[in-house]
């Protein structure tokens, strides 16, 4: 190594050992500290960088501590500067976007360099999902920003946000959907909205069901007795006491003709039909007709079935691959099933070899 490099290679040390000190002191957190019944905070080196002058305070959050004093709440930052005097009957603790904050039984907001971004006007403030709040002001909800503006009119009996995107509202007991930016999407019609998921969301109307997309439109009609979540993109519904599958399109991807439909384990889901059962895929294909007597639910890529008043096992793709020949047989679990013949308890394993 040359001089030149030499003396670069130390000065650069030199900068590097200065950078870490100041960052050291400016990242020191500072403590509560009480002296004649007044508070204040120390660094890390018993240092006083805010004077005893407070009756209470609080842990600083995002570079602010909310403090008490005479009654009345107030903002400082971690060199003692008052942001925001004493004034306030209530305030929340700085979350780093804004602070609530209370004066005689109503509520506003304030943001980090003490302004007022939402006016003392309103009796409840809600924080909602992805930065934005319920306000309420005369028994009427509206939608607001963290910055503290007003995204539609105060007119709304509830607000509920069921995702970033969109915002359930409420009028005389009908939901409608509004985006993030106050549009409105649906009108307020409907007696529930389900939270939107991809694009669809459920919802009900005069106690039928019925899907629509993200832009408001129905895409079924609003006919169906019930519809659960969508899994696998299909959603089962029920029909004239019968069962089918949806897709997110609201298409119908396996007709109404099933007693029963149970949930999705393992990608697949058991059908029942003439109080015979049988198994579908996460597509809605039929893999195995209803044919089976019961079928219990998929656990480690297996289900127990029973045929001719016996149990055997089936795989994913409906073949036998344990017979029929115990009088009980229970799920897998751990490679193993609990199974009863000739009276006896017992175990199988996948390949079909038994103790008993």
């Amino acid at each position: 190594m040359n001089k030149i490099n030499y003396l670069k290679f130390h000065i650069s040390l030199i900068i590097l050992f200065f950078l870490s000190i100041t960052f050291s002191l400016h990242s020191q957190e500072l403590k509560p500290f009480q002296q004649d019944n007044k508070w204040g905070f120390k660094n890390s080196s018993d240092e006083i960088v805010v004077k005893a002058d407070y009756d209470k305070v609080w842990s600083f959050k995002h570079g602010l501590s909310k403090v008490k004093l005479n009654g009345k709440y107030a903002l400082i930052n971690e060199k003692g500067k008052t942001v925001i005097k004493p004034k306030y009957a209530f305030m929340d603790e700085f979350n780093g976007k804004y602070s609530k904050v209370g004066l005689n039984k109503k509520f506003g907001l304030v943001n980090e360099k003490g302004k007022e971004i939402l006016p003392l006007e309103y009796s409840y403030i809600e924080p909602l999902k992805n930065y934005f709040l319920k306000v309420e002001k005369d028994n009427k909800c509206a939608l607001v920003n963290y910055e503290g503006k007003l995204l539609t009119e105060i007119k709304y009996n509830n607000i509920k946000m069921k995702n970033e995107s969109y915002v359930v509202v409420i009028i005389d007991k009908k939901a409608g959907l509004i985006d993030v930016e106050g549009n409105e999407i649906i009108p307020c019609k409907y007696s529930e909205i389900k939270r939107f998921k991809k694009g669809v969301a459920v919802v009900s109307l005069n106690y039928r069901y019925g899907l629509v997309n993200s832009e408001g439109e129905e895409i079924t009609e609003i006919r169906y007795e019930h519809i659960s979540r969508f899994k696998n993109n299909l959603a089962i519904a029920k029909y004239y006491g019968k069962y089918g599958l949806l897709n997110r399109q609201g298409k119908i991807v396996l007709p109404f003709d099933y007693a029963d439909i149970e949930n999705y384990h393992e990608d697949r889901a058991i059908i029942k039909k003439n109080k015979l059962f049988g198994v579908i895929d996460n597509n809605g294909k039929i893999i195995v007709e209803c044919k089976y007597q019961k079928i219990n639910e998929y656990s480690e890529g297996l289900a127990t079935a029973k045929q001719n008043d016996k149990f055997g096992f089936i795989d994913l793709n409906g073949k036998v691959l344990i017979p029929f020949k115990y009088s009980m047989a229970e799920s897998f679990e751990n490679g193993k099933a609990k199974v009863m013949k000739a009276g006896k308890f017992g175990f199988v394993d996948k390949n079909g070899k038994e103790s008993f």
